[in-house]
């Protein structure tokens, strides 16, 4: 956990984490299945983001410590 691989991983984890749910948000409000703002769908994305992060700092203590995931080794 202490190391840049892990937290630029973890920090690539969380941009796409962010960008997921900043679509489905939009997608969502634009379609008309919720109500949802800029406002709305920015908080939600950067909640979901700070929550991406956590999860990879939990979980370093389980797989490779160099990296946020839960997967041990070489997964190829």
């Amino acid at each position: 956990m202490w190391t840049v691989k892990f937290w630029m991983s973890a920090g690539e984890r969380a941009a796409k984490t962010v960008a997921q749910t900043l679509t489905a948000a939009l997608t969502a409000g634009g379609v008309g299945l919720l109500s949802v703002g800029w406002k709305q769908a920015l908080v939600t994305a950067g909640l979901a983001g700070v929550a991406s992060v956590l999860s990879s700092v939990a979980s370093a203590r389980v797989g490779d410590s160099s990296s946020p995931s839960l997967v041990t080794g070489d997964s190829r």
